[in-house]
C-alpha cells in the first residue's frame, strides 16, 4: 500500500521548480559530498586542527535550553579522550536559574552572562565556542557577535563530531552514518507521504542529518505553537475526543490540546513515567482544571510500552529513555504499561518518548484497531525510526493517509501524523 493524495503521485507533488523538488536536489547533493568526504558539510572550524599546541579551551553557549545535563555528559566525554580540551566558562543570558551552575562552578568553570562574555572576548581569543542555542533565538544575535569578535564557534553537532579529534558515540555521528550507509531504503519513502509539505519536511530532515549540520532542520520547520496539532492537514476534531498524551512532561501539550478544542472533550489521559516530571504534570494540569472548570483529565505515573513492567532508564528531564531490560531489585526503574491494558478508548494518540514509540503503537494495537485514533509519532530518536514506524504504520493496513511535520528548529517535534 502506499499513501499518496488522491489522484496524485510523488511525481506530481515534487513537480519541477516545487519546494520540495528544490530540497530533493539538496539532499542528494549533501549525500553525493558526504559520501565522496564524510565531513564536507562540516564548517572550516571543525576541519581545522582543534586542538592548538595540544590544548583549547571550551565556552559553552547557552545554559538553560532542555537536554543540557545529557550535553554536559557528551562534552565530558569528548574531554575525557582529549585531555587537551577544557571546558573553561559556561555563557547564558539566566545563570541563576541553571540547576547544574553550582556543579560547574565546583570544577572551575565561570558562569558568565553574555554583556559581560563580549567585553572581554579577548580573553577568549583562543577558545573555540560551541554554541548550544544554535539556530534558537538568542542563539542568532549572538552568532553576529562572535563572529564580529571573530570566537570560532561550532554548533554543538558540528563540535562533537569534528574530524580533528578523537570521537565519542553520540546519536549525531550515529544517526548520520546510519542514514547515509542505508541511504536508499530512506530515500524510498518518499512514496510514503501524502503531501507537498510532507516531502520538503522529510528531505530536509534526512539533510540536517546526514549532514551533521542541524541547521537544516530550520527549513522544514512550521509554528511552533501548532505541535502536535498541525492546522494544516485537516484536523476534524469533536467534542467527543479523547486525547492520550504520552511523555507529558510538564503537560504543556494537554493545554494546548484542551485550548485547540475550546476545553469540549470527552477526556485528557495523561502518561508520565518520570517521577519529578509526573509531579510537575499533575501541579500544572490540576492548575489548569481548577481555572478552566474543567475535571476530566487524568495522569498516570507510568509510560507506554509493548509489556506491564518495571523497567530501568537512562538521562533525565526531557531526555529519559526506557531501557528493554528489568531494573533490578525494585531499584531506579520506571513503571511501563501497554495501553491496552490501561485505558478503554482514544481518539487522539500522541508519542513523544524518547525512542519506545514503537513498543508503545505494538501495546496499544487493540484500541486503535477498535478506535482508528490519529496518530502522532515523533520519528527522530533513532537512527531506523523512520524505517521501522512508516513500515508498522503502513502495515497495519487501516486506510490511513501519513503526512510529516517539524515544530522545532531542532530535531524535535518531528512527527508522522496518521489520520
Amino acid at each position: 500500500m502506499i499513501a499518496i493524495s488522491p489522484g496524485g503521485s510523488v511525481r506530481q507533488m515534487r513537480s519541477e521548480g516545487s519546494e520540495s523538488a528544490k530540497a530533493r536536489a539538496q539532499l542528494l547533493d549533501i549525500v553525493a559530498r558526504c559520501s565522496r568526504d564524510r565531513f564536507a558539510c562540516l564548517p572550516p572550524e571543525a576541519r581545522e586542527p582543534l586542538l592548538r599546541n595540544g590544548r583549547r579551551d571550551i565556552v559553552l553557549m547557552g545554559g538553560q535550553r532542555t537536554s543540557l545535563a545529557m550535553h554536559l555528559d557528551l562534552l565530558d566525554a569528548v574531554i575525557r579522550v582529549n585531555p587537551g580540551l577544557r571546558l573553561r566558562a559556561l555563557v547564558d543570558e539566566h545563570p541563576a536559574v541553571i540547576p547544574q551552575t553550582a556543579a560547574l562552578i565546583s570544577r572551575g568553570v565561570e558562569i558568565i552572562e553574555p554583556r559581560a562574555f563580549f567585553e572581554r572576548a579577548g580573553e577568549f581569543a583562543d577558545a573555540i565556542i560551541v554554541d548550544r542555542y544554535c539556530t534558537w533565538l538568542p542563539g542568532v544575535k549572538y552568532r553576529v557577535k562572535l563572529k564580529q569578535a571573530g570566537l570560532p564557534f561550532l554548533r554543538l553537532e558540528q563540535f562533537l563530531n569534528a574530524p580533528g579529534l578523537p570521537s565519542v558515540p553520540g546519536h549525531f555521528r550515529v544517526h548520520s552514518d546510519f542514514m547515509l550507509a542505508h541511504f536508499d531504503r530512506f530515500l524510498a519513502l518518499e512514496t510514503f507521504w501524502a503531501d507537498e509539505r510532507s516531502l520538503t519536511v522529510y528531505y530536509t530532515a534526512l539533510a540536517a542529518f546526514i549532514s551533521m549540520d542541524y541547521t537544516w532542520f530550520a527549513f522544514g520547520c512550521d509554528q511552533h505553537e501548532d505541535r502536535y496539532l498541525p492546522r494544516d492537514i485537516g484536523l476534524q476534531l469533536g467534542d467527543q475526543e479523547v486525547f492520550v498524551d504520552c511523555g507529558a512532561h510538564d503537560g504543556a501539550e494537554s493545554i494546548l490540546f484542551a485550548r485547540f478544542v475550546y476545553n469540549r472533550f470527552r477526556s485528557i489521559r495523561v502518561f508520565e513515567p518520570d517521577r519529578t516530571n509526573f509531579l510537575v504534570t499533575s501541579r500544572n494540569l490540576s492548575r489548569y482544571m481548577c481555572e478552566q472548570g474543567v475535571s476530566n483529565i487524568f495522569c498516570y505515573p507510568m509510560g507506554v510500552f509493548d509489556r506491564n513492567a518495571y523497567l530501568g532508564f537512562t538521562g533525565s528531564d526531557v531526555t529519559v529513555t526506557v531501557s528493554e531490560s528489568a531494573s533490578l531489585d525494585r531499584g531506579p526503574g520506571l513503571f511501563v504499561a501497554r495501553m491496552d491494558d490501561v485505558i478503554d478508548e482514544m481518539t487522539y494518540l500522541k508519542l513523544e518518548i524518547e525512542g519506545a514509540e514503537l513498543a508503545s503503537l505494538r501495546g496499544a494495537d487493540g484500541l486503535i484497531r477498535q478506535n482508528k485514533p490519529v496518530l502522532v509519532v515523533s520519528a527522530y530518536h533513532k537512527m531506523d525510526d523512520f524505517i521501522d514506524l512508516c513500515a508498522h504504520l503502513q502495515a497495519l493496513d487501516m486506510g490511513y493517509t501519513f503526512r510529516l511535520r517539524h515544530h522545532s528548529l531542532e530535531p524535535g517535534v518531528l512527527c508522522i501524523y496518521a489520520q
